[in-house]
């Protein structure tokens, strides 16, 4: 049984190849020397299979590096809520002891 694929964002995909953003997306639209780069729908967000990345790459003479784009942060989960820092006990004490200082 074959393993699923990584996925990448657009981000990730412009580490891999070291290119920016517009070279991805002039690159999806293809040209006459250059097949579009391959890209999955997953709902309404753009995502990159590494296999195909792979393949695309050697197909027109590029280096995809998948390591490299495996380090870049992907995108948050959909639903997720921020954590909201808190202040230390200490740090709240100090500003209290500050405000009866000047009282």
């Amino acid at each position: 049984m074959a393993r699923n694929p990584r996925k990448f964002n657009t981000r990730q995909v412009m580490a891999g190849f070291n290119v920016s953003d517009m070279t991805i997306f002039n690159w999806r639209q293809g040209s006459a020397q250059r097949k579009p780069l391959p890209i999955t729908q997953d709902g309404r967000q753009v995502v990159f299979r590494e296999d195909q990345m792979v393949a695309w790459a050697k197909e027109q003479g590029i280096k995809f590096n998948a390591t490299a784009a495996a380090t870049v942060e992907g995108p948050k989960a959909v639903g997720t809520k921020p954590t909201a820092v808190k202040t230390p006990p200490q740090a709240k004490k100090k500003v209290v002891k500050k405000a009866q200082a000047t009282a």
